[in-house]
């Protein structure tokens, strides 16, 4: 799991990933991971992904991915934020493909789910591929930001080492005035953070998380904050709503600089 890598002038980000009970009880690691950084001008690039289940190395497939999609997002231009987040979901599927290459393993090996968003001071775009949820709040209303996945079957999803990977993805892209907050999970969470029935997710879940995002200090504040928000994907309130991973990338707007 890469931790946030940094914090934009105007933002804040709080990051926790806790494995479930089900891969504890496997014996297998935390498949989930998560990455953040910013970039010279203040954009801010946030990534989420799932490793797949049946993917005997979907831990390292989804790290790579992450990493190599804010590594991409970092190198391109953001005043196309569509464009740039398809060719960051290109970059990490060349990446798990290279990697399964070099280590004589099939790409599907390292299949993962992939969430990005990217925000500027003009928009704030997104990309989901796969299950998991992109959530954004503006005005005190908390909205998904891409649709959620649906699927006929139960358990199925893309992946981003599937070939219909670019054609199934979403795409959302909103104006940056008055989002507060943005919020990246894994589909773990989803049972606790969102209606399962419509999509919606629910704001009495996500709205004291931003405002406790927000009133975070860089430093041993913000490690705190990080530890306790931690605490709270493991506690018993979460694990008996999912025994799967839980993975909540949080973004939270300051006032004017």
């Amino acid at each position: 799991m890469t931790e946030p890598a940094a914090v934009a002038s105007a933002w804040r980000l709080l990051g926790a990933s806790v494995t479930g009970q089900a891969h504890l009880a496997r014996g297998s690691s935390n498949q989930d991971s998560l990455a953040a950084a910013t970039t010279r001008d203040g954009n801010l690039l946030l990534a989420v992904a799932d490793g797949a289940g049946s993917a005997l190395h979907a831990a390292t497939g989804a790290r790579v991915a992450a990493e190599t999609a804010i590594l991409s997002l970092g190198t391109s231009d953001l005043n196309r934020p569509e464009e740039a987040l398809l060719l960051a979901l290109n970059q990490a599927t060349r990446a798990l493909t290279s990697l399964a290459r070099r280590n004589g393993a099939a790409p599907r090996e390292y299949a993962c789910t992939l969430l990005l968003s990217v925000a500027t001071r003009d928009s704030v775009c997104a990309l989901q591929l796969g299950d998991g949820a992109i959530i954004y709040e503006s005005g005190g209303e908390v909205l998904r930001l891409t649709r959620a996945w649906r699927s006929k079957f139960a358990g199925e999803t893309v992946l981003v080492t599937s070939p219909s990977a670019p054609q199934q993805a979403s795409i959302t892209r909103v104006s940056a005035d008055g989002v507060n907050g943005l919020a990246l999970l894994t589909d773990g969470l989803e049972p606790v953070a969102t209606d399962l029935g419509s999509g919606a997710p629910f704001a009495p879940f996500f709205i004291p998380l931003f405002n406790f995002t927000a009133a975070s200090s860089a430093g041993p504040d913000q490690q705190r904050r990080a530890k306790q928000l931690k605490e709270l994907l493991g506690s018993d309130r979460v694990r008996k709503r999912t025994h799967d991973d839980t993975t909540l990338l949080l973004a939270a707007k300051l006032g004017p600089q």
